[in-house]
């Protein structure tokens, strides 16, 4: 199993999903407040979180390629289960705070077809998020320490 296996929108997909909502978000508080943007501190607030998250998106999903690479799926299942925590766990809380800036820069239809953009960037099927902390969990306690 990669890294990528959760239905409609893989983790991969996920993660280009945040960068897209970060650029979004900030390309909207651009428009609206032009260079007076660093006067917004709840909008550049909201822009480096995403931006925080999308690399720490970015990070786990290419350190778990790294060892699928160079170790193959068995050795990067444990891995391939924390990234995929990490980034369906995220992905909610970058949505949230995506909706939070565009309605604090955008209203009616510019603001329901920018949240439509938003949704569909980060849309993806559930995913069992209790079920990879057990089996994260069970791996750790099995290894006695905790191992990437």
């Amino acid at each position: 199993m990669g890294i990528g296996c959760d239905g409609r929108k893989t983790v991969l997909g996920l993660r280009e999903g945040a960068k897209k909502a970060a650029r979004l978000v900030a390309g909207v508080a651009f428009q609206k407040f032009g260079e007076r943007i660093s006067d917004q501190q709840e909008h550049v607030a909201a822009i480096s979180d995403i931006i925080m998250e999308a690399f720490a998106m970015e990070s786990v999903v290419l350190r778990t390629q790294k060892i699928l690479t160079r170790s193959g799926a068995a050795a990067a299942a444990h891995s391939s289960r924390m990234a995929r925590l990490l980034v369906h766990s995220r992905v909610d809380w970058v949505a949230k705070h995506g909706r939070d800036a565009l309605a604090a820069s955008s209203t009616g239809d510019s603001l329901r077809t920018q949240l439509a953009a938003l949704n569909r960037f980060l849309a993806r099927d559930p995913v069992d998020v209790i079920g990879l902390r057990r089996e994260i969990a069970a791996h750790v306690i099995s290894q006695g320490k905790y191992l990437v």
